[in-house]
Protein backbone atom coordinates (compact mmCIF):
# COMPACT_ATOMS: atom_id res chain seq x y z
CA UNK A 1 0.00 0.00 0.00
CA UNK A 2 1.37 3.86 -0.60
CA UNK A 3 2.09 5.75 2.25
CA UNK A 4 -0.32 8.33 0.99
CA UNK A 5 -3.11 5.78 2.15
CA UNK A 6 -1.51 4.60 5.67
CA UNK A 7 -4.07 5.94 8.71
CA UNK A 8 -6.68 7.84 6.57
CA UNK A 9 -9.59 6.06 8.10
CA UNK A 10 -9.66 4.46 12.19
CA UNK A 11 -11.39 1.76 13.22
CA UNK A 12 -12.89 2.96 16.46
CA UNK A 13 -12.12 5.13 19.49
CA UNK A 14 -14.70 3.51 21.47
CA UNK A 15 -12.59 1.96 24.99
CA UNK A 16 -14.81 -0.98 25.88
CA UNK A 17 -13.71 -4.05 27.79
CA UNK A 18 -15.58 -6.08 24.87
CA UNK A 19 -13.41 -5.65 22.00
CA UNK A 20 -9.94 -5.22 22.00
CA UNK A 21 -8.74 -2.44 19.27
CA UNK A 22 -5.27 -1.90 18.67
CA UNK A 23 -3.44 1.36 19.28
CA UNK A 24 -2.80 2.11 14.92
CA UNK A 25 -6.34 1.28 14.25
CA UNK A 26 -7.39 3.97 16.96
CA UNK A 27 -5.61 6.72 14.87
CA UNK A 28 -7.58 8.58 11.57
CA UNK A 29 -5.26 11.53 10.53
CA UNK A 30 -9.05 12.78 8.55
CA UNK A 31 -10.49 11.95 12.37
CA UNK A 32 -12.87 8.98 10.51
CA UNK A 33 -13.75 5.97 12.00
CA UNK A 34 -15.34 2.81 10.37
CA UNK A 35 -17.90 2.52 13.91
CA UNK A 36 -19.04 6.28 13.05
CA UNK A 37 -21.18 5.42 10.15
CA UNK A 38 -24.41 5.25 10.43
CA UNK A 39 -25.62 1.20 11.55
CA UNK A 40 -22.10 0.36 11.69
CA UNK A 41 -20.57 -0.88 14.83
CA UNK A 42 -17.73 -2.53 16.85
CA UNK A 43 -20.51 -5.79 17.25
CA UNK A 44 -21.02 -5.64 13.77
CA UNK A 45 -17.72 -6.08 12.48
CA UNK A 46 -16.67 -8.25 14.79
CA UNK A 47 -19.65 -10.48 13.30
CA UNK A 48 -18.17 -10.45 9.85
CA UNK A 49 -14.48 -11.58 11.08
CA UNK A 50 -14.05 -15.12 9.23
CA UNK A 51 -12.87 -18.20 11.44
CA UNK A 52 -9.41 -17.58 12.43
CA UNK A 53 -9.56 -13.64 12.29
CA UNK A 54 -8.65 -11.56 14.38
CA UNK A 55 -10.39 -8.00 14.90
CA UNK A 56 -7.23 -5.97 13.57
CA UNK A 57 -6.73 -8.48 11.20
CA UNK A 58 -9.98 -8.27 9.65
CA UNK A 59 -9.65 -4.47 9.30
CA UNK A 60 -6.24 -4.67 7.76
CA UNK A 61 -7.43 -6.95 5.31
CA UNK A 62 -10.50 -4.66 4.45
CA UNK A 63 -8.59 -1.28 4.07
CA UNK A 64 -6.40 -2.86 1.87
CA UNK A 65 -9.04 -4.16 -0.44
CA UNK A 66 -10.87 -0.63 -0.19
CA UNK A 67 -7.58 0.81 -1.19
CA UNK A 68 -7.12 -1.22 -3.71
CA UNK A 69 -11.03 -0.75 -4.85
CA UNK A 70 -10.45 3.07 -4.67
CA UNK A 71 -7.57 3.03 -7.15
CA UNK A 72 -8.71 1.01 -9.87
CA UNK A 73 -12.51 2.66 -9.52
CA UNK A 74 -10.25 6.49 -9.97
CA UNK A 75 -8.69 4.91 -12.77
CA UNK A 76 -11.58 3.93 -14.74
CA UNK A 77 -13.00 7.54 -13.62
CA UNK A 78 -10.05 9.08 -14.68
CA UNK A 79 -10.19 7.20 -18.44
CA UNK A 80 -14.02 8.13 -19.12
CA UNK A 81 -12.58 11.76 -19.53
CA UNK A 82 -8.76 11.59 -20.14
CA UNK A 83 -6.62 9.14 -22.52
CA UNK A 84 -2.95 8.49 -22.93
CA UNK A 85 -1.17 10.81 -24.93
CA UNK A 86 0.83 8.64 -26.54
CA UNK A 87 0.10 5.02 -28.05
CA UNK A 88 1.15 2.49 -25.21
CA UNK A 89 4.02 0.47 -26.66
CA UNK A 90 4.15 -3.36 -25.77
CA UNK A 91 7.28 -5.07 -27.15
CA UNK A 92 10.57 -5.84 -26.76
CA UNK A 93 13.63 -3.64 -25.71
CA UNK A 94 16.65 -5.34 -27.65
CA UNK A 95 16.28 -7.74 -30.83
CA UNK A 96 15.87 -11.33 -31.29
CA UNK A 97 18.03 -11.15 -34.11
CA UNK A 98 21.79 -12.03 -34.00
CA UNK A 99 24.79 -13.23 -36.27
CA UNK A 100 27.33 -14.14 -34.07
CA UNK A 101 29.08 -13.58 -30.17
CA UNK A 102 31.02 -10.25 -29.06
CA UNK A 103 34.23 -10.52 -27.57
CA UNK A 104 34.11 -8.83 -24.64
CA UNK A 105 35.12 -9.75 -21.03
CA UNK A 106 33.72 -6.50 -19.10
CA UNK A 107 30.42 -5.28 -17.48
CA UNK A 108 27.92 -4.49 -20.05
CA UNK A 109 24.48 -4.14 -20.70
CA UNK A 110 21.48 -1.67 -22.18
CA UNK A 111 20.55 1.64 -20.58
CA UNK A 112 17.50 2.51 -21.03
CA UNK A 113 17.25 6.36 -21.31
CA UNK A 114 13.98 7.87 -20.81
CA UNK A 115 11.44 10.76 -22.15
CA UNK A 116 9.66 12.96 -19.56
CA UNK A 117 6.41 11.29 -19.62
CA UNK A 118 5.34 12.30 -16.17
CA UNK A 119 2.84 9.16 -14.92
CA UNK A 120 4.38 6.45 -17.85
CA UNK A 121 5.81 3.05 -16.16
CA UNK A 122 8.27 0.57 -18.20
CA UNK A 123 6.53 -2.83 -17.14
CA UNK A 124 9.12 -5.46 -17.34
CA UNK A 125 7.57 -9.06 -17.35
CA UNK A 126 10.23 -11.45 -18.73
CA UNK A 127 13.79 -11.40 -20.35
CA UNK A 128 15.36 -13.36 -23.49
CA UNK A 129 19.07 -13.61 -23.34
CA UNK A 130 21.11 -15.13 -26.48
CA UNK A 131 24.59 -16.04 -25.78
CA UNK A 132 27.09 -19.04 -27.30
CA UNK A 133 27.75 -20.97 -24.32
CA UNK A 134 26.36 -22.14 -21.05
CA UNK A 135 26.62 -20.72 -17.62
CA UNK A 136 25.27 -18.28 -15.30
CA UNK A 137 24.95 -14.33 -15.08
CA UNK A 138 23.91 -12.29 -12.50
CA UNK A 139 21.73 -9.34 -13.77
CA UNK A 140 22.06 -6.03 -11.82
CA UNK A 141 19.09 -3.19 -12.35
CA UNK A 142 19.66 0.24 -11.54
CA UNK A 143 17.51 3.61 -11.16
CA UNK A 144 19.96 6.40 -12.24
CA UNK A 145 23.15 5.30 -10.38
CA UNK A 146 21.07 3.30 -7.51
CA UNK A 147 21.20 -0.46 -7.64
CA UNK A 148 18.10 -1.94 -6.92
CA UNK A 149 17.29 -4.44 -4.07
CA UNK A 150 16.64 -7.28 -6.24
CA UNK A 151 19.56 -9.09 -8.26
CA UNK A 152 18.94 -12.02 -10.68
CA UNK A 153 20.78 -14.64 -10.76
CA UNK A 154 20.14 -16.24 -14.51
CA UNK A 155 21.26 -19.80 -15.51
CA UNK A 156 21.98 -19.64 -18.93
CA UNK A 157 21.41 -22.00 -22.01
CA UNK A 158 23.58 -21.47 -25.37
CA UNK A 159 21.73 -19.80 -28.22
CA UNK A 160 18.57 -18.85 -26.47
CA UNK A 161 17.39 -18.66 -22.59
CA UNK A 162 13.72 -16.95 -21.27
CA UNK A 163 13.37 -15.52 -18.09
CA UNK A 164 10.13 -14.66 -16.68
CA UNK A 165 10.96 -12.51 -13.83
CA UNK A 166 9.90 -13.37 -10.36
CA UNK A 167 7.46 -10.78 -10.57
CA UNK A 168 7.05 -8.04 -12.77
CA UNK A 169 9.29 -4.95 -12.60
CA UNK A 170 8.04 -1.68 -12.94
CA UNK A 171 9.62 1.14 -13.30
CA UNK A 172 8.40 4.20 -13.15
CA UNK A 173 10.01 7.03 -15.65
CA UNK A 174 9.13 10.43 -13.71
CA UNK A 175 9.33 10.42 -9.95
CA UNK A 176 8.39 13.44 -8.27
CA UNK A 177 9.13 15.34 -11.31
CA UNK A 178 12.60 13.42 -12.05
CA UNK A 179 12.82 11.64 -14.65
CA UNK A 180 14.73 7.96 -14.24
CA UNK A 181 17.10 6.49 -16.64
CA UNK A 182 17.14 2.29 -16.53
CA UNK A 183 20.47 0.40 -16.33
CA UNK A 184 19.89 -3.76 -16.78
CA UNK A 185 23.56 -4.95 -16.62
CA UNK A 186 25.92 -7.68 -15.99
CA UNK A 187 29.51 -9.13 -15.55
CA UNK A 188 30.31 -10.91 -18.40
CA UNK A 189 33.33 -13.14 -16.63
CA UNK A 190 33.44 -16.41 -19.48
CA UNK A 191 29.88 -15.79 -20.85
CA UNK A 192 29.56 -14.68 -24.81
CA UNK A 193 26.59 -12.43 -25.08
CA UNK A 194 25.71 -12.19 -28.77
CA UNK A 195 25.38 -9.27 -30.98
CA UNK A 196 21.38 -8.58 -31.20
CA UNK A 197 20.93 -4.85 -31.16
CA UNK A 198 18.85 -2.31 -29.64
CA UNK A 199 16.64 -1.21 -32.56
CA UNK A 200 15.47 -3.23 -35.16
CA UNK A 201 15.28 -0.10 -37.71
CA UNK A 202 11.26 -0.17 -37.85
CA UNK A 203 9.66 2.27 -38.53
CA UNK A 204 6.55 1.67 -37.10
CA UNK A 205 7.55 0.08 -33.63
CA UNK A 206 10.86 2.59 -33.33
CA UNK A 207 8.28 5.34 -33.16
CA UNK A 208 6.07 4.25 -30.68
CA UNK A 209 8.57 3.22 -28.26
CA UNK A 210 10.98 6.21 -28.77
CA UNK A 211 7.80 8.75 -27.13
CA UNK A 212 8.91 6.96 -24.02
CA UNK A 213 12.57 5.92 -24.22
CA UNK A 214 15.85 5.28 -26.26
CA UNK A 215 17.73 1.86 -25.80
CA UNK A 216 21.87 2.44 -25.58
CA UNK A 217 24.41 -0.61 -25.27
CA UNK A 218 26.88 0.39 -22.94
CA UNK A 219 30.34 -1.23 -21.21
CA UNK A 220 33.31 -0.55 -18.83
CA UNK A 221 35.07 -1.40 -16.55
CA UNK A 222 32.56 -1.23 -13.60
CA UNK A 223 28.91 0.19 -13.55
CA UNK A 224 30.17 3.61 -12.31
CA UNK A 225 32.50 3.74 -15.52
CA UNK A 226 30.01 2.82 -17.75
CA UNK A 227 30.00 4.38 -21.17
CA UNK A 228 28.12 4.81 -24.40
CA UNK A 229 29.33 2.11 -26.02
CA UNK A 230 27.39 1.02 -29.74
CA UNK A 231 23.41 -0.06 -30.53
CA UNK A 232 24.19 -3.33 -29.28
CA UNK A 233 21.89 -5.28 -26.50
CA UNK A 234 24.57 -7.58 -25.32
CA UNK A 235 22.44 -10.47 -25.32
CA UNK A 236 19.58 -9.40 -23.55
CA UNK A 237 16.08 -8.70 -24.98
CA UNK A 238 13.18 -7.48 -22.23
CA UNK A 239 9.67 -7.84 -22.97
CA UNK A 240 7.91 -4.69 -21.58
CA UNK A 241 4.80 -3.36 -21.91
CA UNK A 242 5.16 0.92 -21.39
CA UNK A 243 1.79 3.01 -20.72
CA UNK A 244 0.55 5.95 -18.90
CA UNK A 245 -0.79 4.95 -15.27
CA UNK A 246 -2.08 6.94 -12.14
CA UNK A 247 -0.48 4.47 -9.97
CA UNK A 248 2.70 6.51 -10.02
CA UNK A 249 0.15 10.09 -9.44
CA UNK A 250 -2.22 9.71 -7.47
CA UNK A 251 0.12 10.13 -4.09
CA UNK A 252 0.57 13.61 -5.89
CA UNK A 253 -3.00 14.43 -6.17
CA UNK A 254 -3.86 14.09 -2.14
CA UNK A 255 -1.26 16.75 -1.88
CA UNK A 256 -4.31 18.59 -1.90
CA UNK A 257 -6.19 18.98 1.29
CA UNK A 258 -9.35 18.65 -0.28
CA UNK A 259 -8.81 16.13 -2.57
CA UNK A 260 -6.96 14.41 0.56
CA UNK A 261 -10.40 14.51 2.76
CA UNK A 262 -12.31 13.36 -0.11
CA UNK A 263 -9.98 10.31 -0.76
CA UNK A 264 -10.29 9.37 2.92
CA UNK A 265 -13.89 9.64 2.83
CA UNK A 266 -14.54 7.52 -0.42
CA UNK A 267 -12.08 4.78 1.93
CA UNK A 268 -14.37 5.35 4.79
CA UNK A 269 -17.43 4.63 2.97
CA UNK A 270 -16.16 1.71 0.85
CA UNK A 271 -15.15 -0.20 4.47
CA UNK A 272 -18.77 0.95 5.61
CA UNK A 273 -19.50 -1.53 2.27
CA UNK A 274 -17.20 -4.39 2.55
CA UNK A 275 -18.06 -4.83 6.77
CA UNK A 276 -22.10 -5.33 5.37
CA UNK A 277 -21.12 -7.44 2.65
CA UNK A 278 -18.91 -9.56 4.93
CA UNK A 279 -21.69 -9.85 7.31
CA UNK A 280 -24.43 -10.99 4.90
CA UNK A 281 -21.78 -13.82 3.52
CA UNK A 282 -21.49 -14.71 7.28
CA UNK A 283 -22.70 -18.25 8.31
CA UNK A 284 -23.12 -17.34 11.65
CA UNK A 285 -26.57 -16.83 12.83
CA UNK A 286 -26.98 -13.85 15.12
CA UNK A 287 -29.06 -10.63 15.06
CA UNK A 288 -27.03 -8.90 12.61
CA UNK A 289 -27.10 -11.41 10.25
CA UNK A 290 -30.56 -12.85 10.27
CA UNK A 291 -32.46 -9.96 11.79
CA UNK A 292 -31.75 -6.77 10.48
CA UNK A 293 -30.69 -7.51 7.26
CA UNK A 294 -32.92 -5.26 5.52
CA UNK A 295 -31.80 -1.86 7.06
CA UNK A 296 -28.54 -2.75 6.58
CA UNK A 297 -28.87 -3.16 2.89
CA UNK A 298 -30.58 -0.12 2.96
CA UNK A 299 -27.44 1.30 4.70
CA UNK A 300 -25.14 -0.90 2.10
CA UNK A 301 -26.88 1.01 -0.80
CA UNK A 302 -25.96 4.63 0.85
CA UNK A 303 -22.73 4.21 1.47
CA UNK A 304 -22.10 2.74 -2.56
CA UNK A 305 -23.77 5.79 -3.77
CA UNK A 306 -21.50 7.78 -1.36
CA UNK A 307 -18.41 6.16 -2.87
CA UNK A 308 -19.42 6.32 -6.05
CA UNK A 309 -20.46 9.91 -6.12
CA UNK A 310 -17.09 10.82 -4.20
CA UNK A 311 -14.61 8.64 -7.13
CA UNK A 312 -16.86 10.78 -9.70
CA UNK A 313 -15.85 14.05 -8.27
CA UNK A 314 -12.10 13.35 -7.67
CA UNK A 315 -11.91 11.38 -11.24
CA UNK A 316 -13.08 15.00 -12.23
CA UNK A 317 -11.14 17.15 -10.21
CA UNK A 318 -7.58 15.52 -10.23
CA UNK A 319 -4.61 16.98 -11.66
CA UNK A 320 -4.16 14.48 -14.19
CA UNK A 321 -4.03 17.68 -16.39
CA UNK A 322 -0.25 18.24 -15.05
CA UNK A 323 0.87 15.01 -16.30
CA UNK A 324 1.87 15.01 -20.04
CA UNK A 325 0.78 11.03 -20.09
CA UNK A 326 -2.65 12.00 -20.20
CA UNK A 327 -4.83 14.86 -22.24
CA UNK A 328 -8.05 15.31 -22.25
CA UNK A 329 -10.56 13.31 -24.37
CA UNK A 330 -12.85 15.25 -27.00
CA UNK A 331 -14.48 12.40 -27.83
CA UNK A 332 -16.36 11.85 -24.58
CA UNK A 333 -18.61 14.95 -23.09
CA UNK A 334 -17.57 15.69 -19.61
CA UNK A 335 -20.11 16.03 -16.97
CA UNK A 336 -20.01 17.87 -13.60
CA UNK A 337 -20.54 14.73 -11.71
CA UNK A 338 -23.37 14.86 -8.35
CA UNK A 339 -23.83 16.66 -5.56
CA UNK A 340 -21.56 15.22 -2.90
CA UNK A 341 -23.00 14.75 0.38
Amino acid sequence: MKSCFEGLVGLSQLECECFTVAAAQKESSLNLFVDDLEGIDLELIQNAIGCGDTLEQSFDKMYGSAVNFFESDLQVGISENFRQKNKAYIGKIGETKFSSPISTSTYVGMKLKTNHVDGASIVVNSINFYFNNTGEIILQVYKNDELLSTEYTIPIVAQSTNYPLPEPLILPIVENGIRNDYYFVYAVGTMQPMNNKTSCSCSGIEEVRSKFLTAQGVKGPTFEDLDIDSNYAYGMSLNVLISCSIDNLVCGFMDDDVFLRRTGMALWYKMGVLFIEKVFASRKINFDTFSDREYLYTRKKKFESNYSNLVMWLSENSRITESNCFICDTRKVMTMGKNLI
